[in-house]
């Protein structure tokens, strides 16, 4: 509309003044049932006035000249989320390393977690039917799961459950977010039943054994000796839904046991 009345350096552009000058076109309308300029489709007059309210709201408030039309929709933005996913461009993965950075997470820990809870993973997927995608998710929570710390030590996991749940995590989805906090509040001490049945049916099996897992991984690696250690070498066995696991001589014996 700003290019058919020349308000407009480039065809893609939207500037300030052209704004005001498309706002006074507008105003001399004066009703919606005479909205009808040059450009504007029928069908689009009577809510174009918002949109070009909300718009001059934008160039105000962020002090904006100039603004440049881009012919993407949200359907190409969730297309290209997807086609990054389960690859070194995955968007959630990028989000969950600049959350762990905000809060101050124990990047070593955290790692050896993952990489136990990798391990145990692989052992179990097959027998456990579970898939890829839900590795990821195993993967993710064990990076995370002492989130809450930057909090309080209190409750820790109640605090890094809410904070994955309600924060703005781009490339996850709500449900993904759900599933995420979950398994953080399930990984230490009374299963919560409560939050576990809140998810869909559909998805309570596998984040039943996600959490099983995540538990073991945690505690496998609840010593926080100092320098960089590596992960214990644990060795592991699965049989229908049991998973046994042999740690070495010098962990905690009560390590040593079927799970």
């Amino acid at each position: 509309m700003l290019h058919a009345y020349g308000d407009t350096p480039q065809e893609w552009v939207i500037t300030r003044s052209g704004l005001k000058k498309l706002r006074e076109r507008l105003l001399k309308c004066k009703h919606l049932e005479k909205v009808e300029l040059d450009g504007l489709k029928p069908d689009r007059a009577r809510v174009f006035p918002v949109g070009i309210a909300i718009l001059s709201a934008i160039f105000e408030a962020f002090d904006l000249h100039q603004m440049r039309f881009a012919d993407g929709a949200l359907r190409e933005g969730v297309l290209y989320d997807m086609a990054g996913r389960n690859s070194a461009e995955d968007t959630r993965s990028k989000t969950l390393d600049m959350l762990k950075r905000g809060y101050d997470v124990d990047t070593r820990q955290a790692e050896n977690g993952a990489e136990t809870a990798k391990h145990l993973f692989a052992v179990v997927k097959q027998p456990w039917g579970l898939t890829a995608e839900q590795g990821h998710y195993l993967s993710w929570a064990s990076h995370v799961h002492e989130i809450g710390l930057a909090i309080s030590h209190s409750q820790f996991h109640r605090h890094g459950a809410y904070l994955l749940e309600h924060s703005d995590l781009a490339g996850f989805s709500r449900p993904e977010q759900r599933l995420l906090a979950f398994l953080v509040r399930a990984h230490p001490r009374k299963f919560p039943l409560k939050e576990w049945q809140a998810l869909p049916a559909s998805q309570q099996p596998s984040a039943a054994k996600l959490a099983r897992l995540l538990r073991l991984a945690v505690l496998i690696n609840h010593s926080r000796p100092e320098g960089a250690p590596m992960p214990p070498k644990i060795a592991a066995d699965s049989n229908g839904d049991a998973l046994t696991i042999r740690c070495p001589p010098a962990m905690n014996p009560r390590c040593s046991a079927p799970i």
